[in-house]
């Protein structure tokens, strides 16, 4: 059995030595594609207050689904949400 282990330990320590240009080349594809989605997913929010907006659909779609109420109509949407200002008065 310690034989079989050793055995096993040699081959891998083989495919990673023989292989490493390869998985440096796996590494930087998948980095490349992280950074081009993660560019594409900035660019469609435009601004702050998009990127907020597009936050809080997308948790509100969420919502939805763990909830089971899948109506697109929720009684206050994201975009029209109440503000309160706030006055002082001089003297």
């Amino acid at each position: 059995m310690a034989r079989a282990r050793q055995r096993i330990k040699e081959d891998c320590y083989i495919f990673v030595m023989k292989n490493t240009a390869t998985l440096s080349r796996v590494r930087g594809v998948v980095l490349l594609l992280s950074v081009a989605g993660a560019a594409m997913a900035l660019a469609a929010c435009n601004t702050v207050k998009g990127a907020g907006t597009d936050l809080t659909r997308a948790g509100e779609a969420s919502q939805r689904v763990i909830t089971g109420n899948n109506s697109t109509n929720s009684s206050t949407p994201a975009s029209t949400t109440p503000t309160t200002t706030t006055t002082t008065e001089a003297k």
